[in-house]
């Protein structure tokens, strides 16, 4: 009988999941701004149906020439002054609600709900009804249409973007059950070729078959998983779905998971953007504490604080159901929880503080060690991301004892790698950790944060073209492997071996000179010299007349600077300022005469030496042979 029982006992999930917004854990600002978004479609929904009722005036209006002639010349220009006009009056603002919201629709205190008060829509029609009177004399046409527009274009659709779990879906269907009206999703188990698009959106965007109210949009679309779109199947369905927007006439929503797609990119740019995050630990002891009192349970302490890192809401429930009759909490585990993108953002910025509010440096290590966790990629790869967006969160000041937290955890991996010991390479987790939550910025804004761009690593394909700078556009590379370092050695010394000819040797020029030069002073090989080009860019931009006056010490030649510094676009002004340093330094180096400037011996020099070497020896042998010769000839005679 109890396992009956348990076959007939409903999950959690559906028992306890949200029919209503108010039941949605949302913070604040957030449902504030898609009630915002869905109250701001709500009053163009009334302006729609004001149209709508003008259209047979505007039947009139076309069958003369000179009506056809002036919807053709400014239907486009009446698009833009609405939208513009629209987000002016009524769109969502930059913080908080609204003011005319307050003015239209329902309140209890600071609260504003999603009801028209009395007379709120004959206000907005007065507003359209202006909006077009304003348009009209700034055109300045003679002709004189309605007192209604014909049309006006929609209001912009909403973009959903977060991790699986945090709420999306459950958010568009709550709004849709508060307003009572349809929900029409359009899921990425579905095909998308953009004629299947264009079939479906039209075919929820039209009114038929449903009650048409005059106070709210009829449904609403969710395009779920947009990201999710492939080339090959889908071909053509994205370009579908960006010209719907400006066909439908009812309110849309997409949904996507990854916020650094390419898609999701663009449509950020036609959309209202509302970002749903993993839950912070503190979000995720509310969460329980609430769902508890729903739910009418007693959860331990210890059990909340083993579910602070859970990776969405759903999951916690989940949690909670087995531990509740099983008395098993089980682990969650944060495998792909969060994007690189993220992931690099939060690490460095995200701090926690002490009850006297200074930042807690072990807590924040903890901390963004699980950023980086979550991400499910390997510590390398992870080390290339951060490596190539430090400097957008690290002070310059602070930059070069960053980096050489870097060195140290690179120098740890591939340590861990040779000698195949995996909890040593994978240790250096613990040391970029350190280094982020140690150097990087603290930033609370997570909206400013989201507006910086984290770049792919592009230390490969750079080290490509340089190579081919370097060693010219023969060299089929793509990147310094150990296969190719091996090759090149045991070219070099095969090459050591053999004699080399004066007319087969060439000095290097430009910027290859300054990697040779920069090389030997520092007693690396050039393929680490290499490496380090990048820092010495970033040397160059940000103290000039410092890495003129290196540029000198080393010894590197003033055309082999000046290539070096144009070759990666550095400002002129900067150029000038390291030119003048270094001749400085040179004056100064040759001004001395106890510290004499050593003589570079190029590869032609060497090449003259050992030339002279040779006939010398080979002179040596000659006359040696000639005295042998000589002292035979005098005992035989």
């Amino acid at each position: 009988m109890f396992y009956l029982l348990q076959l007939r006992r409903v999950p959690w999930t559906e028992k306890y999941r949200p029919r209503s917004l108010s039941e949605v854990y949302l913070p604040s600002y957030i449902r504030n701004k898609i009630l915002s978004w869905w109250r701001a479609w709500k009053i163009w929904w009334v302006m729609f149906i004001e149209t709508r009722k003008a259209y047979n005036k505007w039947l009139e209006f076309f069958k003369e020439s000179e009506g056809r002639t002036f919807w053709n010349r400014y239907k486009t220009r009446w698009k833009n002054f609405f939208l513009r006009e629209f987000e002016t009056r009524f769109g969502l603002a930059a913080r908080g609600i609204p003011k005319s919201h307050y003015e239209l629709f329902e309140s209890k205190g600071r609260y504003v709900g999603i009801e028209f008060k009395a007379g709120a829509k004959q206000k907005i029609i007065q507003e359209l009804k202006e909006m077009w009177r304003l348009f009209l004399q700034n055109v300045k046409s003679k002709v004189k249409p309605p007192e209604i527009p014909y049309n006006i274009p929609p209001f912009y659709p909403a973009l959903f973007v977060g991790p699986p779990g945090t709420g999306k879906t459950t958010t568009a269907m709550c709004i849709a059950n508060d307003e009572g009206i349809e929900y029409v999703e359009f899921n990425a188990s579905d095909t998308r070729t953009w004629r299947y698009v264009r079939e479906i959106i039209q075919a929820a965007s039209k009114s038929g078959g449903f009650i048409v109210t005059e106070d709210k949009p009829p449904r609403i679309i969710l395009i779920d998983e947009v990201d999710g779109m492939s080339g090959t199947f889908d071909r053509g369905g994205f370009s579908a779905l960006i010209g719907m927007i400006d066909e439908a006439r009812v309110p849309i929503i997409f949904a996507a998971n990854d916020m650094s797609d390419s898609r999701v990119r663009f449509l950020m740019t036609k959309c209202i953007t509302v970002f749903f995050d993993r839950p912070k630990p503190e979000d995720v002891r509310n969460f329980i504490k609430h769902f508890a009192t729903r739910a009418n349970i007693q959860v331990p302490q210890d059990v909340i604080e083993r579910l602070i890192w859970a990776p969405d809401y759903r999951s916690i429930v989940e949690a909670l159901e087995a531990w509740y009759y099983t008395g098993v909490l089980p682990s969650l585990e944060r495998a792909q929880m969060i994007g690189i993108h993220d992931a690099v953002r939060f690490a460095f910025s995200f701090k926690s503080h002490k009850p006297d509010g200074s930042i807690d440096l072990d807590k924040t290590i903890i901390r963004a060690k699980m950023y980086l966790s979550g991400t499910d990629m390997d510590p390398w790869e992870i080390l290339l991301w951060i490596w190539e967006n430090a400097t957008k969160f690290v002070d310059l000041s602070n930059i070069g004892k960053f980096y050489m937290e870097l060195a140290h955890a690179d120098y740890q991996y591939k340590k861990g790698m040779l000698s195949q010991n995996w909890r040593v390479a994978y240790k250096i987790l613990d040391i970029i950790a350190y280094a982020m939550a140690k150097y990087g910025r603290e930033e609370k804004n997570i909206w400013k944060l989201r507006r910086i761009k984290i770049g792919k690593p592009t230390i490969r394909e750079e080290l490509s073209k340089l190579y081919k700078l370097l060693y010219g556009e023969e060299t089929e590379t793509h990147a310094v492997t150990e296969t190719e370092e091996e090759k090149e050695e045991e070219t070099e010394a095969k090459e050591e071996r053999e004699e080399v000819a004066i007319e087969e040797v060439k000095p290097p020029s430009g910027i290859a000179a300054f990697l040779w030069t920069y090389a030997r002073a520092t007693h690396i090989s050039r393929k680490a010299a290499l490496c380090e080009l990048r820092f010495l860019k970033l040397f160059a931009k940000n103290n000039p007349e410092a890495f003129g006056r290196f540029a000198a010490q080393i010894h590197a030649s003033r055309d082999s600077v000046s290539a070096f510094l144009s070759h990666f676009k550095i400002k002129s002004s900067l150029i000038s300022r390291a030119l003048k340093a270094y001749d400085e330094e040179t004056a100064k180096l040759a001004a001395k005469s106890l510290a004499a400037i050593p003589i570079l011996i190029t590869p032609v020099e060497v090449a003259k030496e050992e030339k002279k070497e040779v006939k010398k020896e080979a002179k040596e042998r000659v006359s040696k042979e000639e005295k042998k010769q000589q002292s035979l000839m005098e005992f035989l005679t």
